[in-house]
């Protein structure tokens, strides 16, 4: 039966001191059933089935709290297998001068004592289960504890783990461990250290495959955390950073695993096998799907604009990724409530994302809410959904949450007579919808912009962006009188109303016209330098339209109707 070196029990005093300054939390365990603790691990890409534990359940357990007792940053939780009893939630409390040594009296596994080259493992634990994987790369983040540091390295009581995994490309039973550190070597206090020594040194690289007997010499220590003398408050005398176990699978096979850990050369002092949580997961092209919504907002709202559906991978490419669009369902009705998807989309070579713009319609029905199921294919196996819900326009597409600034420009302007609100100098945000110009700093009497400018009146104007409305800016306007009479004998418009052709006469060269709604919003816009000008609305909805004319020396607006 082995000893511990004296060297741990003198420390004793100063480690307890030492770790105080040094961390202030612990791992807190947590007793769980086997599904419980597979959930845990369970990343994206695994569906999992027939979970069972070997070995005592004393000996596995979840944990939090990680990081803050000096275990590796991306350790903060998951779950823990261990050749001792993990039954109190304080089993693997720190300083590491606590000797944690639990007999558990089960056996070892078979697979594990081949691994190691010995006659016999003790303490056995594993948990194991079936899995399907949905693309062609699994990977499991683990890392490996041992009070077998520093005092037992490059003995034979060198405590061995495995992840072994059997099926498709693998053969049957026993498998293949795939649970290697740096060149393919077992992971174990013998493989992962930084000599015998406390504390931990590096002054001789055993440079050997079997370093048993070759004394204080060190191997892989950069993958090493050294914990001999208290510097974290753990029960382990040394640990890893964290290791990746990887293998190239079949996706959509059935594959069997077991991860497991055992004492070897007796059943004294304990080792750790943690697994990162969410850290077993399948590798590659895994696509997910969010709603970015319009400034911030929280919904889609009918007939609004800004919202986007954005897919994503989890990382880069080096080709183009192209996503299958499988079926697009729900309540609400393409080219009515919104603008049909697409069969597929790519996210180009290099890119981890796409957006795709939502276009909702405006129908001017009063409905329920409506929704947009989209199915499209998340990796090589998998399909999922993300449900768009089209909320119905009951006041205006602006998001309560959401202000903007008045447009910005001179608060007093000078114009010529003639000349409308369009003349006058504003400017907004960056993908401003359009300007409102209103008589009243209540903003209750709307004027379009093609509204003829009044001498010392003051009006007012907003900017519309995505639907919200902004604050008001006052403008006071002067208007300069023209020394041109308007020869109306000489002027002449026809036909109004009009159904296609809309003639203008002048006696004078025109120099351009534009064609607006009541709303402001120019329809039509043309520069002109002649005397007869036909303009073709034939293209126009029926309705009520101003038409300016421009000269050289006046502006004159008209009234149409287009039937």
């Amino acid at each position: 039966m082995k000893q511990k070196l004296l060297f741990k029990s003198l420390f004793t005093g100063a480690v307890m001191l030492f770790s105080v300054h040094q961390s202030f939390g612990q791992i807190v365990l947590t007793q769980e059933t086997a599904s419980q603790y597979l959930e845990k691990i369970i990343g994206q890409g695994i569906e999992y089935s027939n979970v069972a534990i070997a070995g005592s359940t004393d000996a596995i357990a979840s944990f939090t709290g990680g990081v803050s007792a000096g275990l590796p940053l991306t350790m903060e939780s998951g779950i823990v297998l261990s050749t001792g009893s993990l039954a109190s939630s304080d089993a693997m409390e720190g300083p590491s001068s606590i000797f944690s040594s639990t007999d558990m009296g089960t056996p070892g596994f078979s697979e594990l004592t081949s691994l190691a080259g010995v006659a016999q493992t003790y303490d056995g634990i594993a948990l194991e289960f079936d899995f399907v994987p949905a693309t062609d790369k699994i990977k499991i983040n683990f890392s490996f504890g041992s009070e077998e540091y520093n005092e037992w390295v490059n003995a034979v009581y060198t405590d061995q783990l495995a992840i072994i995994i059997n099926g498709p490309g693998f053969g049957a039973y026993p498998g293949e461990n795939i649970a290697v550190g740096p060149n393919g070597i077992l992971v174990n206090s013998n493989t992962i250290n930084r000599g015998t020594a406390c504390p931990a040194n590096t002054t001789v690289n055993c440079n050997s495959s079997n370093p048993i007997g070759m004394g204080n010499c060190y191997s892989n220590p950069m993958y090493y955390i050294d914990n001999c003398n208290g510097a974290y408050n753990n029960a382990m005398d040394g640990f890893t950073v964290m290791l990746q176990a990887q293998a190239d699978v079949m996706a959509g096979e059935v594959y069997h695993i077991r991860i497991m850990i055992a004492d070897v050369g007796d059943g004294e002092y304990d080792s750790w096998l943690f697994l990162q949580e969410g850290g077993f997961y399948a590798d590659g092209a895994y696509v997910n799907a969010h709603i970015e919504y319009a400034y911030g907002g929280t919904s889609v709202i009918e007939g609004c604009s800004g919202n986007q559906l954005v897919f994503c991978l989890d990382e880069p490419l080096l080709n183009d990724h192209v996503i299958d669009i499988v079926s697009v369902t729900g309540t609400a009705t393409e080219f009515v409530d919104y603008l049909p998807f697409l069969p597929s989309y790519v996210i180009p070579a290099g890119e981890t994302c796409i957006a795709l713009d939502i276009v909702t319609l405006l129908d001017g029905v009063i409905e329920p809410t409506e929704t947009i199921i989209i199915e499209y294919q998340q990796n090589m196996t998998e399909t999922a959904e993300i449900v768009i819900e089209i909320h119905e326009l009951y006041d205006s597409c602006c998001f309560p949450d959401v202000v903007f600034d008045a447009p910005t420009g001179e608060e007093q302007q000078t114009l010529s007579q003639g000349q409308t609100l369009a003349d006058l100098v504003i400017s907004g945000e960056q993908g401003a919808d359009y300007f409102v110009w209103y008589a009243d700093a209540d903003l209750t009497t709307y004027l379009p912009e093609s509204t003829v400018a009044v001498n010392q009146t003051t009006y007012y104007v907003i900017q519309v962006v995505g639907g919200c409305e902004s604050d008001a800016l006052a403008i006071t306007v002067e208007v300069t009188l023209s020394n041109t009479i308007f020869d109306g004998k000489s002027f002449t418009a026809y036909p109004n109303p009009v159904t296609d052709i809309f003639t203008i006469s002048y006696n004078k060269e025109i120099t351009g016209i534009e064609v607006t709604n009541m709303l402001g919003q120019t329809l039509i816009s043309e520069t002109k330098n002649a005397t007869d000008i036909q303009i073709d609305m034939s293209a126009l909805p029926t309705g009520n339209y101003l038409v300016k004319v421009k000269t050289d020396e006046m502006i004159k607006v008209i009234k149409v109707v287009k039937q």
